[in-house]
């Protein structure tokens, strides 16, 4: 994997749930060598944000509760106030994971921060925990990988 990130000048993998990544420490290995790995699922996403290891196979953040969710997405994402509302806290989670799923190619790997930094989204929101209202084609639609398959 390396050697192809290499080939292509890569910055940032992002990249999908995987035991066997996290047991060989693939993150920790690319990241060495420059080259960011970003979790593309929730709960992944958010074992990372908190520097952990994931606790269960398939709920890796099942150890997590709302209020430690809520904390970890108001501290590590901008814009974001802390609120405690699951439904908010999903579509935060949702739209930081398709916004990165985007636009991977515009991180740093120099700051982990950047990679799990949404865009601001051109709709209105009465906060930064809102959807956007109505809601808007970029925040509703596929991400462009989803849409090749």
């Amino acid at each position: 994997m390396l050697d192809i990130a290499r080939r292509h000048a890569a910055k940032l993998i992002v990249k999908g749930k995987s035991m066997v990544s996290e047991e060989i420490e693939f993150n920790h290995a690319m990241e060495a060598a420059g080259v960011g790995a970003l979790e593309s699922d929730m709960g992944e996403y958010i074992v990372q944000l908190a520097g952990e290891k994931p606790s269960h196979i398939i709920m890796p953040a099942i150890h997590q509760t709302k209020q430690q969710i809520a904390k970890l997405f108001a501290e590590h994402i901008p814009g974001v106030t802390y609120t405690d509302n699951v439904d908010a806290l999903i579509q935060i989670g949702r739209r930081v994971l398709r916004e990165n799923s985007r636009s991977p190619t515009s991180a740093s790997p120099a700051s982990i921060s950047r990679w799990l930094r949404p865009a601001p989204c051109a709709s209105s929101r009465t906060k930064a925990t809102d959807a956007c209202v109505p809601p808007c084609p970029r925040c509703i639609s596929p991400s462009p990988v989803s849409r090749r398959w």
